[in-house]
């Protein structure tokens, strides 16, 4: 079983979103601990009505101490072998908790770690860059073997065995900001096999009224109880003495993703406190000669630390005004074998920040997609992608581009068609932002027959971009609001030879081809002419249905089915139930008690709708609905 941990404070314009996205979860075997922290508003009647509903929901009282008290707390009640946390103002995708338990159980890992997403009601999930950096290829790692986990140093999105949890006598500092960093970075340091995800598993808001704790993260206080949490960190790396490549990992993550934050944070503001404070944290850790010597550490970090190491406050306020932190922005220019990118105070002696500063790492020169238009070919089941790639950072030179889908079974497809190269300035100094346009037809019937049985979930559509000889290679990624992904989500071509293939869109992997050879697949889903009934139209293939299973926030109901034509049956489907918000996951049994998903993406999405539901597929295609407010 999964105990899943949730701290509960003065939430309730959030709470139930966080509930309904954890007992929606595909993963059913789970206890949540609601650890309620002395909240003044509805939060703890919240939670008692769902606990009313939901026998998985044990509820814990305790007086306000904080939020690392809270999760110890729930740690001290935790029956299950696994543990997770999850703060009360996020939420979780529908699968998260499955993959990660799969994960932690099929690699015998102490830890499984997930991507993340920050989210704003209303608004399209967004993705860190440094979340795709450590998140675009799933293995099984120790921090050792690769320091870039220790970024990822939150509490949440994880899931830990609960007998390493205690065997490495783990518990959160109580009463301070912070409290996760110097545990979640041992927790990685000493576990042996790290499963890293290359999924989202967890979804972390951004409070439009900055209220969540982090909201005054680059007040004084917070500064000065971050400087405490390095050196704890620190000091627990020196005692459990952990092998240079962590340390210097350890370095890297406080120099390029925490430091210049705060710098940026802290450099414009007119009093000086707060600044003050920030390098009184970077001198703890780095100084001039660590710094330059970081090869793998971006141009715009090692300059704005330079500055603050040697430089005043102003220098730095300059520099991020002038565009210091927007390369993209900046011109290049190239020296011997090496590339330098012109940011503010390039080759300008009264700022004493030598040219080395300003070298292009490798590690900036990423891939960058652009989609333009996605559609289905008029000729047949033909998916046409147009759409821009490029390398940041890099000289002018040649660009080709080609295309594969990569996946379980990763098959090339085709080269893709170079329709303009964007040329750089005739006077050596170049732009770093320059595109190859083109187009790419993907022939379904061809990718399903080289897909074959191999293909368990979906593949990705993926380039590779070689560019004044640099190759970089990743998916083709879009806007999460496109008018094409809205269109095209769901949208499937039947009759391949080999079931069903869907087009579908994640935040991480882009455009991705779903193949199902599906023994029960959803046709239609209508309104019954009564309220809060619809009818499920369905074909099956291997199997009869005897009945149809809707499972939402731990009850489950059973709908007859009958048998409407060769090969299609019906049932009628009470949705008046249904806890509106909530994940409701739908299946069948036959008379046998052999129970199969529903394949969902071939329901238009018109005619769901108006049964006062939406639809939404899990990552291989099952259906699952959710009853609009």
């Amino acid at each position: 079983m999964l105990s899943v941990i949730v701290p509960v404070y003065n939430v309730e314009a959030y709470l139930p979103e966080c509930l309904n996205s954890i007992l929606s979860q595909s993963f059913r075997w789970l206890e949540l601990v609601a650890v309620d922290d002395g909240s003044t508003d509805s939060s703890l009647g919240i939670l008692a009505e769902y606990a009313a509903q939901d026998p998985r929901i044990r509820i814990v009282r305790q007086v306000n101490a904080g939020l690392g008290a809270a999760r110890n707390t729930g740690v001290a009640h935790a029956r299950g072998r696994l543990l997770t946390f999850v703060d009360s103002d996020d939420a979780l995708p529908p699968h998260a908790l499955e993959m990660m338990v799969r994960t932690v159980e099929a690699d015998d890992a102490e830890i499984a770690v997930g991507a993340v997403s920050r989210f704003r009601d209303g608004e399209s999930d967004l993705v860190p860059l440094w979340v795709r950096d450590i998140h675009d290829t799933p293995r099984v790692v120790s921090a050792s073997e690769d320091p870039s986990v220790l970024r990822n140093f939150y509490t949440w999105n994880k899931v830990y065995r609960a007998d390493f949890w205690r065997r490495e006598r783990l518990r959160f500092r109580e009463g301070v900001l912070f409290e996760d960093q110097p545990l979640v970075t041992r927790a990685l340091c000493r576990a042996t096999r790290i499963h890293v995800l290359d999924e989202v598993t967890y979804r972390w808001r951004i409070r439009s009224d900055g209220s969540s704790l982090t909201g005054g993260m680059y007040s004084y206080s917070a500064i000065c109880e971050r400087q405490r949490a390095i050196a704890l960190t620190s000091e627990m790396l020196a005692e459990i003495e952990a092998p240079r490549a962590i340390m210097e990992g350890w370095q890297r993550t406080l120099a390029e993703h925490h430091i210049p934050n705060y710098l940026a944070a802290t450099a414009p503001l007119e009093t000086s406190n707060e600044y003050d404070a920030v390098c009184e944290l970077t001198r703890s850790v780095l100084d001039v000669e660590t710094v330059l010597g970081m090869n793998d550490l971006s141009a715009s970090s090692r300059v704005m630390l330079h500055l603050a190491l040697r430089g005043e406050q102003s220098q730095v306020a300059e520099f991020l005004e002038k565009g210091g932190r927007r390369p993209e922005t900046a011109c290049m220019v190239e020296y011997g074998e090496r590339t330098y990118v012109a940011l503010p105070f390039f080759r300008d002696e009264t700022h004493l920040v030598p040219n080395e500063a300003y070298a292009v790492s490798a590690h900036e020169q990423r891939l960058w997609t652009a989609i333009h238009a996605v559609d289905w070919a008029e000729e047949g089941a033909v998916l046409r992608v147009s759409g821009a790639a490029g390398i940041s950072l890099v000289p002018a030179g040649e660009i080709t581009v080609e295309a594969s889908i990569v996946g379980t079974a990763a098959r090339h497809i085709g080269t893709a068609v170079l329709c303009r190269v964007v040329p750089g300035s005739a006077d050596g100094v170049e732009r770093p932002r320059k595109s190859a346009r083109f187009e790419i037809d993907v022939d379904i019937a061809r990718v399903t027959s080289e897909m074959r049985e191999a293909v368990v979930g979906g593949v990705h559509l993926a380039v590779k971009v070689t560019q004044a000889g640099v190759t970089r290679s990743g998916p083709m990624r879009g806007e999460a609001g496109h008018a094409y992904i809205r269109r095209l989500r769901g949208s499937s071509v039947d009759d391949v030879g080999h079931g069903v293939i869907s087009l579908s869109w994640t935040i991480l992997h882009g455009l991705v081809l779903t193949l199902t050879d599906r023994e029960v697949i959803a046709r239609r889903m209508t309104s019954g002419g009564e309220p809060d009934r619809v009818r499920l139209v369905m074909t099956a293939s291997r199997l009869v249905p005897h009945r149809v299973i809707v499972s939402s926030a731990g009850v489950a109901r059973e709908f007859a089915v009958k048998r409407t034509g060769s090969g299609t049956y019906a049932a009628d489907l009470d949705v008046g139930w249904l806890k509106p918000g909530a994940w409701s996951y739908i299946h069948v049994a036959d008379d046998r008690h052999r129970h199969r998903a529903v394949y969902g993406p071939a329901i238009p999405s018109s005619e769901i709708g108006t049964a006062g539901l939406t639809q939404h597929t899990g990552t291989v295609g099952n259906l699952y609905v959710v009853r609009q407010a």
